[in-house]
């Protein structure tokens, strides 16, 4: 089974302007303002599409999707209790993802925008 390569680089030129990405979704302010049944279905959505993106090698996508998931972990904490080992998975993912992400961007490779 051939593996894919890894997408260029196209959405930011470091990792600030990643997490501003993530930050600026109206998904996260909503989850902040929502119920534990509606950030649910934030989270399982987001979930979904993080995935996809890491199966396609796309790790800024994945990136950004995971930071969205951990915020909407910590609004879900904050509305209800819930169990730790999810919000550890998600900060692990982001973790990893973070240092395979890191290497292009400390060696120049950036965005065509």
């Amino acid at each position: 089974m051939a593996t894919k390569d890894k997408v260029d680089l196209y959405i930011a030129n470091n990792l600030e302007e990643l997490n501003k990405r993530a930050d600026d979704n109206p998904s996260i302010q909503k989850a902040k303002l929502s119920n534990c049944a509606q950030i649910t279905h934030i989270i399982e959505s987001t979930w979904t599409e993080a995935k996809k993106a890491e199966l396609n090698n796309d790790e800024e996508r994945a990136y950004i999707l995971y930071m969205r998931l951990f915020a909407c972990y910590t609004a879900l904490k904050q509305a209800k209790d819930i169990a730790n080992n999810q919000v550890n998975q998600i900060y692990k993912q982001s973790h990893r993802i973070t240092a395979q992400i890191w290497l292009p961007y400390k060696h120049g490779s950036t965005c065509d925008n």
